[in-house]
């Protein structure tokens, strides 16, 4: 396991988003009836986690779209009511209102804004409000690093203009960008396909170099592991030299185990739909960690039943899905 650096308990707020990004594999869910976390349930999980085991406290608020709660300031200021220590990191797709993004900020949040809604395909009419938000956060901020960025090669095609003019315009406040290997799509639809190769990569290679160019201190970040077959050697090594480290073992450091508003748990939520990989309430358990090892204990042997064949980067296998383990799954199950 890689080293743990924080301890990490993921609260996801509410099912409902109001954009709909082609690679998301909260499709089914978040298009169902609205699931909204009650104050009372945020705080009984507050007391339930032990924030004393000597990392740095950090609670993920999450959704759906996290600012479509209609208690999002109560929330955050429950959490530093509970423990000041705590920091925390809203992940938001940025299209929410001018007056509540200023009011996230006096809490002292830290903003992971999904700036993917510029494809012909998503809600285009919030683009105007996206770019405000972010002029907000380069131009009403203080100095140094104030947000990061995340976006997704969803496909060979995409234009990443949009990006690379984001970047520009928020140099002096932009930390982190997270460039995401595209994940299993809403309802499996856009997985990882084998034919695509090296190009796919490339692809990343060369979204990565012009970011860099534009911001050469950029810190880089990646998410799901990968299908390691899909990348030669070469460039496995350019794009981990330019600090773009790959990950091929899922739930390292820990899995994301992120709750959601009825309480229930799962590995990660391209698992969320399998009953033997989920926990239905999180309260079962005396705390989180002994939940965390349950779910652990249910992803191994999940993974032995439905294993990847994969030789990182030496695989020949035509119809190699990789690490993943629910790839692995739903390609056993369908074909």
């Amino acid at each position: 396991m890689n080293k743990k650096f924080f301890s990490r308990m993921g609260l996801t707020i509410i099912n409902k988003c109001n954009q709909k990004c082609s690679w998301c594999f909260e499709g089914t869910w978040k298009n169902g009836e609205t699931q909204i976390m009650s104050l009372e349930n945020i705080k009984r999980l507050l007391e339930w986690k032990d924030w004393s085991d000597g990392f740095t406290p950090v609670i993920f608020i999450l959704g759906g779209e996290p600012t479509l709660h209609p208690q999002l300031l109560d929330i955050l200021d429950l959490i530093t009511n509970h423990n000041p220590k705590i920091s925390k990191m809203l992940l938001t797709n940025l299209t929410c209102d001018n007056m509540l993004l200023e009011e996230v900020l006096k809490r002292k949040v830290v903003i992971f804004a999904n700036i993917d809604q510029f494809e012909p395909d998503n809600n285009v009419r919030n683009q105007s409000k996206i770019l405000e938000n972010l002029d907000y956060l380069n131009t009403n901020t203080g100095n140094g690093f104030q947000y990061n960025i995340s976006a997704t090669v969803s496909s060979l095609e995409k234009d990443f203009s949009f990006l690379y003019d984001i970047l520009e315009n928020g140099r002096d406040k932009i930390n982190n960008l997270r460039l995401a290997p595209s994940c299993v799509g809403f309802e499996y639809k856009n997985q990882f396909q084998k034919n695509f190769g090296d190009e796919y990569f490339y692809k990343v290679f060369e979204v990565l170099t012009e970011c860099l160019k534009i911001k050469p201190d950029l810190h880089l970040s990646t998410e799901c592991a990968i299908n390691g077959c899909m990348i030669n050697h070469k460039l496995y090594e350019e794009l981990k030299n330019i600090g773009y480290n790959l990950r091929y073992v899922c739930g390292e450091p820990e899995p994301n185990a992120d709750i959601l508003p009825d309480m229930s748990s799962h590995w990660c939520f391209a698992l969320k739909g399998i009953p033997e990989m989920s926990i239905n309430n999180v309260f079962d358990y005396p705390d989180y960690n002994s939940m965390i090892d349950t779910l652990r204990a249910k992803y191994m042997e999940f993974s032995k039943k439905y294993e990847s064949k994969c030789n990182v980067m030496n695989c020949e296998n035509e119809q190699c899905k990789g690490p993943c383990t629910a790839l692995n799954y739903y390609y056993t199950l369908n074909g």
